[in-house]
């Protein structure tokens, strides 16, 4: 049951007790629930652009935020279609959800939720156990993860002693309900380090720690830290038959665990419905991905990832996630050859307040994948939100198949020196694909792009795309085009500007830079004046404050709060000392010639 004037409030997941994982989304689109909407369906296609003094009916141009009611937990606020947290107190909780339009307006919808004390029995696990034991006192701990678990699926608490590291051979399967594993503190045994599961050699097709099935429901990890046998520095970067975590069932939470020396370090392809990783840590000794996304309803919130040695950080794909949050994240990598975050099909999310350092944020189905689903025409990214974020040493990209996205907010920062050094890419031609797929409906609005070199472009679209929207944006490239020719703030493959919908209230470099580029010709700011669609467009270098934010006259480019120090730590460890074989991304596509920024 909901009360207001907002969107209904869909209670996806709640637990029973704490600590307790509350899954919500918004049923949404209802545009004509929507501040300023007027229509009562989603939109078929583009949304009409709204009309002087009138909001916009697409869910794109409204905010969502969350506020779970509980000021002193984690997190108590957050943005997206769904989002998740943890309540650590029982009680009574009040779940609300503002939704404003792009003129201010906001409309609310209120649900609560009831969380019951933790009354749940506890199994014990220590390296001093025995396994002939139950578990059911410190006193009377099991010896080994697996007793510990099958003892402890059903309405109980599995703990493990903290300072012990359980070997672990074969996989642990567990269909969890209303389950916790745990930590505990053993003031015999004086440890403050997080007890570890380390999988150890074991039978084939068994690579997994944790494997939930698909019954489990209510499954809460939390404070473990999940390794392997496989050191970097002895087995080197090739991924090994090690995963952390395969979710799987209904409401899974995996909260402040840490994951190291594995392929994967959560591996959603069971599908979960509700899974939330909450402030984990992934050591740049992860060989495959950190998260690997599948199923509905997920909230990647917090987490800290420090590289993986051969595959994305985050990747969401086929048959991939709707309803998706990721926030508050902090992912660094030291090259672009693969992605920082990769979301190949998802539908209804939102990837808001990371900072992300390295790597690529790609949104769209990867180009090879008409020779490996049969379903491929129909894979795509819909209904998404890239807002907030702080990039480093990353592009933008986004493929074939992407409808309705907007990305806005943003704050992009580029070296610019080498050619590829641009902030958004639309890659919109493909030999097989691009006659079924299109980029249709991209928003790129109020986002702030920083060059510090002599080479790049503040947008490059490769192909047609359909109905693209360009708002007060801000580029700041004071050095671009001062030594050499190959740089442009919009460069288009294409023969004219038809492919965009609006372009308005933007801000360019003054001097050299000022020039855009189509049918194989540079324009003057001029010339791009002239175009049906350009207006209010303004030439000129401005200076921003220490947070990277512009003037807020200027009403154009991102504006974000202080800018805090990144979570990660680059320091000496054992991983360093082992020669990288990380692939370098393919040549960048250049404005001038052939090549194709990486897959």
């Amino acid at each position: 049951m909901s009360d207001g004037d907002g969107p209904p409030i869909n209670l996806t997941c709640v637990g029973l007790t704490v600590p307790s994982a509350v899954h919500v989304s918004a049923l949404v689109p209802h545009a004509g629930e929507l501040p300023g909407g007027a229509v009562e369906s989603p939109p078929a296609g583009p949304s009409d652009k709204g009309r002087a003094g009138v909001a916009s009916s697409s869910p794109l141009s409204h905010s969502y935020m969350w506020d779970f009611g509980d000021p002193d937990g984690r997190y108590n606020q957050l943005p997206g279609w769904n989002a998740a947290h943890v309540y650590e107190k029982p009680g009574k909780y009040t779940i609300t959800l503002t939704v404003t339009d792009e003129l201010g307006k906001s409309a609310r919808r209120t649900t609560w939720v009831r969380i019951a004390p933790d009354n749940r029995r506890k199994v014990y696990c220590s390296l001093q156990g025995n396994d002939q034991l139950d578990g059911a006192a410190p006193a009377r701990a099991v010896r080994s993860a697996w007793r510990a678990i099958q003892l402890g699926q059903t309405d109980a608490n599995v703990l493990f002693r903290r300072g012990d590291t359980f070997p672990v051979s074969h996989q642990i399967n567990l269909d969890g309900h209303n389950m916790r594993i745990g930590a505990y503190d053993d003031p015999a045994f004086p440890a403050t380090a997080a007890p570890v599961l380390r999988k150890v050699e074991g039978p084939p097709k068994q690579d997994s720690i944790l494997f939930l099935g698909t019954k489990s429901n209510e499954v809460f990890i939390d404070g473990l830290e999940f390794d392997s046998m496989y050191d970097l520095k002895q087995f080197g970067p090739d991924k090994v038959a090690a995963r952390g975590i395969n979710p799987a069932g209904v409401n899974v939470c995996v909260r402040d665990c840490s994951f190291r020396n594995l392929s994967d370090g959560i591996n959603a392809e069971m599908k979960p419905t509700g899974l939330l990783v909450l402030d984990c840590r992934f050591s740049n000794e992860i060989r495959g991905y950190g998260i690997y996304g599948d199923g509905s309803d997920h909230a990647y919130v917090g987490n800290m990832m420090l590289n993986s040695r051969q595959e994305h950080l985050i990747r969401v794909t086929e048959p991939g996630v709707t309803r998706l949050l990721i926030a508050h994240n902090d992912l660094y990598r030291p090259t672009n050859g693969k992605g920082s975050i990769e979301l190949r099909n998802a539908n209804w999310f939102y990837v808001s307040d990371n900072i992300i350092n390295g790597g690529t944020l790609r949104i769209g189905p990867q180009e090879q994948d008409q020779h490996q689903y049969p379903n491929w025409a129909s894979i795509k990214c819909t209904w998404g939100v890239v807002q907030n974020n702080r990039l480093d040493n990353i592009f933008i990209n986004v493929r074939l198949g992407t409808e309705h996205v907007v990305f806005r907010n943003n704050f992009i920062h580029l070296k610019g020196n080498e050619e590829g050094d641009w902030s958004f890419f639309l890659a919109c031609d493909k030999p097989g694909y691009d006659t079924v797929r299109k980029i249709v409906d991209v928003r790129i609005e109020r986002n702030t792009a920083v060059n510090d070199g002599n080479l790049g472009q503040f947008l490059v679209v490769q192909g047609h795309a359909l109905d693209v929207t360009l708002k007060n944006n801000l580029f700041v490239a004071p050095n671009l085009r001062r030594s050499g020719d190959r740089g442009w703030s919009v460069f288009l493959f294409d023969k004219d500007t038809s492919g965009f919908k609006e372009v308005q209230g933007n801000v360019w470099p003054a001097g050299p830079a000022a020039l855009h580029h189509w049918n194989k010709a540079d324009h003057t700011p001029d010339e791009w004046a002239r175009q049906s669609m350009v207006s209010h467009e303004r030439y000129e270098d401005v200076a921003l404050d220490a947070d990277g934010n512009p003037p807020k006259a200027l009403d154009a480019g991102a504006h974000l709060p202080k800018k805090e120090a990144p979570k990660h730590v680059l320091g000496p460890g054992p991983w360093d000392e082992v020669p990288r074989r990380e692939g370098n991304a393919p040549a960048p596509l250049r404005p001038g010639g052939a090549g194709k920024p990486a897959s």
